[in-house]
């Protein structure tokens, strides 16, 4: 019974085995395990900085465009980079091109590039030529490649300035047997407008009257790299009757050809003349062409006039070019003839304090507040608040910037004849050496010496 038994058993369990289904899993792959074929890695273009992306003081840098693999880059610009700058979150300059200093050449706008043989270009971000103000920046370069995705189309980097350049205070002391005469020339860039310019005193022989001394100077131009000369030939002048005669050539393009040239020398000229006016008995300066009377000149200039000419209401900012500071006049256009002096001392200030220019610093700090202003005989009394002895704490140059800054700022106004300074109401003992703050501040004769 138990062999029979032990047979019925294994006929059962063979039939069991023949017939069962086994399901390895309740989920059905049929829809998920349709993977398509691999496709070649998509050719991505990469813009590196070869310095890096914190930087120091930077000059020039070098931008990489690496390509995983061979190829062709386009453009429809002349500029393949631009910048946009930012202080504290705030833009404060916008599509900036000038930075290239060599350019890349491209065929019909292509240019082809591989792993190998990457495009470098060379990038002048310094501080003087984006025109910024020591401190710390983010610098977006933007590449106008196309081929370059979105997250490569530009570079962040953070660049931090140092305060390297120095000002030459103004003086009132020309070397032995010299005479010193100002002269207005522009910046190499032009980057400030026609009507301001540059101011420097060139010390020389006097050996001539100062108003020919002044036109053969300016023929010269100026000594420093970073200024371009601002007139072209002059047939003569002369001084007769307090009227300052200046005749020009009439085919002298250098007045005529050109809108931004010709307003260069008109205010060269003139600038550069009426800083003389203590020197000369004169009043007005009168234009002539080829010895006649002229109608127009300078581009459209009327000249038929002898021409006046006023430093009242002026603003001195500190213009920057390379490593020197120059004090600038700028004119300060909210102030009306009918305003108080004290109200013109209060629109000058703000001027000073707030202007935002490129290449310029402002020589008063943000913190510095004026308490109040007090005319007494030609003497204005300019009240500030103690910020004025933490100004420029290790730097005595820039302290002289700041005094010579306010002195020719505010004995700009018509009838002020100097200022005195004070910290809530106070005297101020020892702020720089060179200046005593106890007494009444004259403006020097001499600005900006070259």
């Amino acid at each position: 019974m138990k062999t029979l038994y032990n047979v019925l058993l294994l006929i059962i369990i063979g039939l069991m085995a023949s017939t069962y289904v086994f399901t390895l899993s309740p989920v059905d792959y049929s829809g998920h395990v349709d993977i398509p074929e691999l496709s070649e890695t998509a050719n991505m273009i990469r813009l590196m900085c070869d310095e890096g992306t914190d930087l120091n003081d930077p000059d020039t840098i070098v931008l990489t465009l690496v390509p995983d693999d061979e190829n062709d880059i386009t453009t429809t610009t002349d500029n393949l980079f631009y910048a946009d700058v930012y202080k504290d979150d705030e833009l404060i300059v916008s599509n900036f091109t000038d930075l290239e200093s060599v350019s890349i050449h491209f065929t019909n706008g292509t240019s082809h590039i591989s792993r190998d043989n990457p495009m470098r270009t060379t990038l002048d971000i310094s501080q003087d030529n984006l025109g910024l103000e020591a401190g710390t920046y983010a610098i977006v370069i933007k590449s106008t490649i196309k081929e370059l995705t979105e997250e490569n189309k530009s570079i962040r980097l953070n660049v931090s300035y140092t305060d390297n350049a120095v000002y030459s205070p103004a003086t009132n002391t020309a070397p032995k047997n010299k005479a010193g005469i100002t002269l207005y020339f522009s910046d190499k860039n032009k980057n400030i407008d026609n009507d301001v310019l540059i101011p420097v005193t060139r010390f020389v022989d006097s050996d001539k009257s100062l108003h020919k001394k002044t036109i053969d100077e300016l023929k010269k131009g100026p000594l420093s790299e970073n200024m371009s000369k601002t007139i072209g030939e002059v047939n003569y002048t002369t001084f007769f009757d307090k009227v300052v005669y200046i005749d020009l050539p009439s085919k002298d393009t250098t007045y005529s050809e050109n809108s931004t040239q010709s307003a260069i020398a008109y205010y060269s000229l003139l600038k550069s003349m009426y800083t003389l006016q203590n020197d000369l008995d004169f009043s007005r300066v009168k234009f002539t062409v080829d010895s006649a009377q002229g109608t127009t000149f300078f581009h459209g200039v009327t000249i038929e006039k002898s021409i006046p000419y006023s430093y009242n209401d002026k603003a001195y900012l500190a213009f920057r070019l390379n490593d020197r500071y120059y004090l600038t006049d700028y004119k300060v256009y909210t102030i009306n003839n009918d305003d108080s002096i004290e109200v013109k001392a209060e629109k000058i200030f703000e001027f000073l304090k707030s202007s935002k220019m490129p290449y310029v610093k402002n020589p008063i700090n943000e913190n510095l507040i004026l308490q109040g202003t007090t005319d007494v005989n030609g003497n204005l009394n300019l009240d500030f608040n103690d910020a004025l002895i933490k100004s420029f704490e290790s730097r005595d140059d820039l302290k002289r910037m700041l005094i010579d800054s306010l002195t020719y700022s505010f004995t700009s106004i018509q009838n002020v004849n100097s200022i005195s300074i004070t910290v809530n109401g106070e005297q101020v003992n020892n702020f720089v050496e060179g200046v005593d703050l106890t007494k009444p501040i004259y403006p020097a004769k001499y600005i900006n010496p070259e």
